[in-house]
């Protein structure tokens, strides 16, 4: 068994919570343990560094179980040098810098936090430094961090940017803040065009066609799936690639 399986638990999701709840409790979830998982029931089964792993929790924001579920085989599948739990989120009422504030108050202890959407995939092994390093697009004066990408934040700094983004920037995309006003002395690297690099496959296609998703997929690190192209033939594609 590969580093990769020693190190990553099973997927939980974290339903919305009344504000009395003490901790967060984890909503029923159909069994995607690994061979090396265990149950999650708090912040005792932080993930943590080891010889040659890195400790990280991923947030996957879930909007369909299904797709949820198929982004969390992804990750176990294919992030590597980890100890990671993998945990699919729901809103439910709340905002999404409420919901990851509350999460990391009440059910996470882990200070690195990779957080991504039920229409983002691993498409092939990597690191955490490749969703950890700093992605943006220039834009006059402004620079786009929101790539459809994984991106990685830290538990301590959002323990602080998280209420001041609620109080002032609800609405704001959390990614774009957070990097633009914690690290934005930091030059960001510039994916490019789609087709010219090694970092996204966007599949926004009705029925994209699958020949054209299977050669790419054989580069690209990370999909995006648009809410249109979820078909039944890529939905098998993507299973059948997540189980080998």
């Amino acid at each position: 068994m590969n580093k990769k399986n020693e190190g990553n638990k099973n997927t939980e999701n974290v339903a919305e919570q009344s504000e009395s709840t003490q901790p967060v409790e984890s909503a029923a979830a159909p069994d995607t343990t690994t061979s090396a998982g265990t149950d999650v029931e708090g912040p005792e089964d932080t993930p943590a560094d080891g010889p040659g792993l890195e400790g990280v929790t991923v947030v996957i924001v879930e909007t369909n179980e299904n797709h949820a579920l198929l982004a969390a085989e992804s990750v176990k599948r294919y992030l590597t040098g980890v100890d990671c739990l993998v945990v699919r989120l729901e809103l439910g009422e709340l905002t999404l810098p409420q919901a990851l504030l509350r999460f990391i108050n009440e059910a996470s202890r882990a200070e690195r936090i990779v957080l991504m959407t039920d229409q983002m995939l691993l498409l092939n092994p990597v690191t955490l430094a490749d969703i950890a390093v700093i992605k943006g697009k220039r834009l006059d004066k402004t620079v786009d961090y929101d790539l459809r990408m994984p991106v990685m934040l830290h538990r301590s700094v959002l323990q602080d940017f998280l209420p001041w983004m609620i109080a002032d920037f609800p609405f704001a995309n959390l990614a774009t803040l957070y990097f633009g006003s914690v690290h934005a002395k930091i030059n960001p690297i510039d994916p490019g065009g789609w087709n010219k690099n090694c970092w996204l496959l966007p599949i926004i296609s009705k029925n994209p066609p699958i020949d054209a998703v299977e050669k790419w997929a054989k580069t690209q690190k990370f999909a995006f799936i648009s809410d249109q192209s979820w078909s039944d033939e890529l939905v098998e594609f993507l299973e059948e690639r997540f189980a080998e």
